[in-house]
């Protein structure tokens, strides 16, 4: 598809705000400095996370792997334990299905891992990328012939709406227990497993909703260790790829999450597991700036593509799974090391044929009226794997409910789609009542042939001769839902500076605050009045056009900004907005990282 410009007018206005602006906030904010003698800005920038008492922000602070709620709080959790271990004892052949995202990567990896450890062996199933997400019947036929013996059934990740598929693997005279994070059937319908373990069923009361599929099933895997006999801190052994799942599924980082997370992140970067030191060397050959640190970015940004490009391109994580299940030896790192390098290639055809693809998507949304509320596109051209990336990038890019559709490549008559949506437009919700509305306007069964996912994105099939019903109702329910404001795209400034604030020690307090990630965000500053050295000879490097500005106090970074500098005029003074990424080896300044977009006249 051919490339075009974006022009102006599609592109999401910005709004900045600054909530220390208001008189009432900063005199909070003062004041609870004095009571918790944290710095004044770390109190901002927790306080606009919604933490605004002395008690929240001790109790968010002190999280710790001490802080994660008993696992038989979970609804059905002793039931599956129990289940497991009576397998375990009977010696009954024991299979995980998982799904085949970094998450689904994460939670049946660390099952084998898990069971392992006490001396079972576990098999292993993810879907293929034609068989779509989940459970279905297709995939236990293929199961059963890998292992015809299997007499237990654990999904990970998945299963929490497969009615059908759970109906069948029962007629196989399996027992099924589910697994799975992802919101059920809106009436609170369950499929006929033996257990559910889900917190987001409408009868769970566990006090946390937001574990990713990885985390469920080390909660489950703490509980039947207890049961065993054997001390559940022995699953602390998975938490980096638990962490990995976490961050690259993007469920907020707090409560539970953040003390994953927290202990994740320290065991990558002990580098005990030897996989993630070559992962580190690898991923970091030809990189602008090699990682020294693993972090949330490098999580969300570059181990999570890498093993969910495995899917989209490759059409399984059968390459990621085979990389974490060697065993840990240095007689391993050879075969290690082709494998990540393997996944680097393909994560690297993956950036190519997704931006190719996207300005073809841009070229498709440029031919609908501007003033859409909602987006549906679809093209022969898309590839299934790729369509969540493209339906990410237009959210994005327009800030609008968005929905690309790819053909069924093995059922040309439907169309496989991926939506992502913005705050206002529950999707899930929103599909639900979709449904509901076409059955009482139509008579007809269905619109959406299935569909899972939460509020922020989701998987769905329809007929492809549906498609223009089905933007109708989707464009509807944006119309109804949604108002001018909500499209919107505002960035919440949480420190307003001066260049000569902006120290390495405030870098090192951001730093102590980390984890950083959905549902508690990277901080936002705002430099006032930046006065750029020289500001009509910036450098203006790399294909992409990428802008360095260098301050008295700080230097700046913008990728693919120098378009955007010099369209301002190079102006001598300019208020910028962006976030705190480091301090530049060369100069010791801390570097501000900006989004074109957000450098503005002075």
């Amino acid at each position: 598809m051919a490339k075009i410009e974006i022009p102006y007018k599609w592109e999401c206005p910005l709004k900045w705000e600054y909530p220390l602006k208001n008189k009432i906030v900063k005199e909070r904010i003062s004041q609870l400095a004095k009571e918790t003698g944290l710095r004044w800005e770390a109190v901002a920038i927790l306080f606009n996370r919604g933490f605004q008492t002395k008690e929240a922000i001790d109790d968010f602070l002190s999280i710790n792997l001490n802080s994660l709620h008993d696992p038989s709080l979970l609804k059905d959790a002793d039931k599956a334990a129990d289940r497991i271990i009576e397998a375990i004892n009977n010696k009954e052949e024991i299979t995980v299905y998982t799904d085949f995202d970094a998450d689904g990567w994460g939670a049946g990896v660390s099952a084998v891992l898990l069971f392992d450890k006490i001396g079972v062996k576990a098999n292993l199933y993810s879907n293929k990328n034609t068989l779509g997400f989940g459970i279905c019947k297709q995939g236990i036929d293929e199961l059963l012939s890998l292992y015809p013996d299997t007499k237990l059934l654990i999904t990970t990740d998945n299963g929490i709406v497969a009615f059908d598929a759970v109906e069948y693997a029962n007629s196989k005279g399996l027992t099924v227990i589910i697994t799975d994070h992802h919101e059920p059937h809106a009436d609170g319908l369950l499929p006929k497993a033996y257990a559910i373990v889900d917190p987001k069923r409408l009868d769970d009361s566990y006090p946390f909703k937001e574990l990713c599929g990885a985390g469920l099933l080390f909660k489950l895997f703490m509980l039947i260790y207890y049961k065993l006999g054997v001390n559940p801190k022995d699953c602390y052994e998975v938490l980096d790829i638990v962490a990995t799942s976490t961050v690259a599924d993007v469920v907020p980082i707090v409560d539970e999450n953040r003390a994953i997370v927290s202990a994740g992140l320290k065991e990558i970067n002990s580098e005990k597991r030897l996989v993630w030191k070559v992962l580190r060397e690898v991923m970091s050959e030809g990189s602008f700036e090699p990682i020294t640190n693993v972090d949330t970015k490098v999580l969300g940004f570059t181990y999570g593509p890498a093993i969910n490009a495995c899917r989209r391109i490759l059409g399984s994580i059968d390459l990621p799974i085979k990389l974490f299940l060697l065993e840990n030896t240095e007689a391993n790192l050879a075969e290690m090391t082709e494998i990540v390098q393997k996944m680097k290639s393909v994560n690297d055809e993956r950036k190519v044929i997704q931006k190719d693809l996207t300005n073809g998507a841009i070229s498709l949304v440029a031919q609908k009226d501007e003033d859409i509320p909602a987006i549906v596109i679809a093209h022969d051209e898309f590839p299934e794997g790729i369509v969540g990336i493209i339906a990410g990038n237009l959210k994005e890019m327009f800030n609008k409910p968005t929905v690309v559709f790819a053909q069924d490549e093995s059922d040309p008559s439907l169309l496989k789609g991926s939506a992502r949506s913005i705050k206002n437009f529950p999707l899930k919700t929103v599909l639900d009542q979709i449904q509901e509305e076409y059955r009482n306007d139509t008579g007809e069964e269905s619109l959406i042939v299935k569909y899972g996912g939460h509020d922020g994105a989701g998987g769905l099939t329809i007929r492809k001769d549906r498609l223009i019903d089905f933007e109708m109702y989707f464009v509807l329910k944006a119309d109804a839902l949604l108002s001018e404001e909500d499209y919107f795209k505002r960035v919440r400034i949480d420190l307003g500076l001066n260049e000569d604030e902006v120290t390495p020690e405030l870098y090192d307090m951001i730093k102590s605050l980390e984890p950083y990630g959905e549902g508690f965000e990277e901080p936002v500053i705002g430099i006032r009045n930046f006065t750029p050295i020289n500001p009509k000879d910036q450098q203006i490097f790399g294909q992409n056009q990428n802008l360095s500005l260098k301050g008295r106090h700080i230097k700046v970074i913008s990728w693919r900004g120098g378009k955007a500098w010099k369209e301002l005029g190079e102006p001598d003074k300019v208020h910028i907005v962006g976030k705190l990424g480091g301090i530049d080896s060369y100069t010791g300044k801390p570097v501000i990282y900006v989004d074109p977009g957000n450098i503005r006249p002075a």
